[in-house]
């Protein structure tokens, strides 16, 4: 790329500094920044116009060899060799003998990019007798199919506790059979843990999956009194699930599934409301992901959902009988190069007896950002979040692309009745934080101010835990 434009006698270069790889649905967009920098361009440009009827005559032959009305014949897929190409072809939904539709072909394009196996996916159409060969060109990454990745978070409330996580991620893609993947994540600081899945597609298509879990984490959840924290929970659990669920296209996945093995919680002191609790975990599980969020961490445009529910029993093998719904629901919206975004959660127990150990908390650099981790705690909880960001600086080149503004509205609480939850008794939070986006991930910076003077100080590192 640097020779070709050393050697180019014109560089038009428009500013895509917000834009990803995978922004195939923002194509308006980029043209329209692309015109707007060749118009910047049009004195030195003027040196290679053409006449108005020259300009026509040259559109009336490019027309003519449009194959937009033509038939596919033959659909090929070429650079593909770690990756089979049978989980390239199960995502195309152009075939031979269709019409050639362009917006569907760039689609398809945009579907086979988004596996995360190809730095490139490109395609070109070769005129046939009988109509048009497609061939989809593929790069494969220059590493994996083995990922590492390392994160840390630190949070530091004045006046009070803090807390750090160090997280590793290890995730192997591209295993037989049908393209599975397998990943372990390990935790230490705060709390430790390890958990490793196999994800495993039925079919090449990878519509319907199995995924096979196990886990064990060692972790403390702290209990306050107004804004002291008064004791905490000592928790151990060891657990395996088992899912079966189905990939909604791009668009997310469903999954339900059993979950069991053993919890122990202990607190380390004498509360009421406060006791140990050893025993199974039994229960059905499920959830709902649908994301068409535009980046991973500083998304532009889209939204995502989450919602997942639970219901443990005693006949499944739970020391109690208890539900839960969480629902997870954040949309994001950009106007040039500011953008803003809004969250709103909700978790309820529907009435049952939720154990202690097992409250829905806020508090923290996602949630709360000027209370401490897990400092609002109950059986139901309510979180609304609005955000702006803004880049403000360029990152050198091999470190990253940009650095963001960060300031954000957080209004929320938990409560452990229903009849205590009223807008009357929210607690409010704000937050500002520099995010930048680095080869490593997200590198965030900030401090978040509560009312009742409650306040703290955040870092965090690539992988969040």
């Amino acid at each position: 790329m640097d020779t070709q434009l050393a050697s180019a006698d014109l560089a038009i270069r428009p500013d895509l500094r917000d834009q990803s790889g995978m922004a195939f649905d923002e194509a308006a967009e980029l043209i329209a920044r692309g015109r707007e920098a060749a118009l910047e361009q049009s004195e030195a440009l003027a040196a290679w116009a053409v006449s108005e009827e020259e300009f026509r005559a040259h559109r009336r032959r490019i027309r003519a060899r449009e194959p937009e009305a033509r038939r596919v014949g033959a659909v090929r897929i070429e650079g593909a060799t770690r990756v089979d190409e049978r989980r390239v072809r199960a995502l195309l939904r152009v075939h031979p003998g269709q019409r050639t539709d362009l917006d569907a072909i760039e689609r398809d394009a945009a579907r086979v990019f988004g596996i995360g196996e190809f730095e490139r996916v490109a395609y070109r159409l070769e005129p046939e007798e009988t109509g048009v060969d497609l061939i989809y060109m593929v790069e494969e990454k220059s590493w994996g199919p083995g990922y590492l990745r390392l994160g840390l978070v630190t949070e530091t409330a004045f006046g009070g506790d803090s807390a750090w996580h160090l997280r590793l991620n290890y995730t192997r893609t591209q295993l037989p059979p049908r393209g599975s993947e397998w990943r372990i994540d390990a935790e230490t600081g705060t709390g430790q843990g390890i958990e490793t899945e196999l994800f495993l597609p039925l079919s090449h298509s990878g519509v319907f999956f199995a995924a096979p879990r196990i886990g064990w984490r060692d972790w403390t959840q702290p209990v306050f009194e107004g804004r002291r924290r008064a004791a905490r929970y000592d928790l151990v659990t060891g657990d395996f699930r088992l899912d079966l669920g189905v990939m909604l296209r791009e668009y997310g996945t469903l999954r339900t599934g059993y979950r069991g093995g053993g919890i122990r919680a202990v607190p380390d002191a004498d509360m009421p409301g406060l006791s140990e609790y050893r025993g199974g975990i039994g229960a059905w599980t499920g959830a709902l992901v649908v994301d068409r969020l535009d980046h991973p961490f500083l998304p532009r445009r889209g939204f995502l959902l989450e919602v997942e529910g639970l219901l443990s029993r005693p006949a499944l093998g739970a020391e109690s009988a208890y539900e839960t719904i969480h629902a997870d629901l954040r949309l994001c919206g950009a106007a040039g190069r500011h953008a803003v975004y809004v969250r709103a959660l909700g978790a309820t127990c529907l009435g049952s007896e939720l154990p202690r150990h097992a409250y829905f908390t806020l508090g923290g650099v996602d949630s709360m950002a000027g209370l401490a981790r897990d400092r609002l705690a109950g059986r139901h909880a309510a979180l609304a979040q609005l955000g702006y960001r803004y880049p403000v600086a360029r990152l050198p080149t091999g470190l990253g692309r940009e650095v963001h503004l960060l300031i954000r509205k957080d209004v929320g609480n938990a409560w452990a009745d229903r009849p205590e939850a009223r807008l009357d008794n929210l607690r409010f939070s704000l937050g500002a934080a520099l995010v930048a986006d680095t080869v490593i991930g997200p590198v965030t910076f900030g401090a978040g101010l509560a009312d009742r003077g409650e306040r703290q100080v955040f870092l965090s590192l690539g992988l969040r835990p």
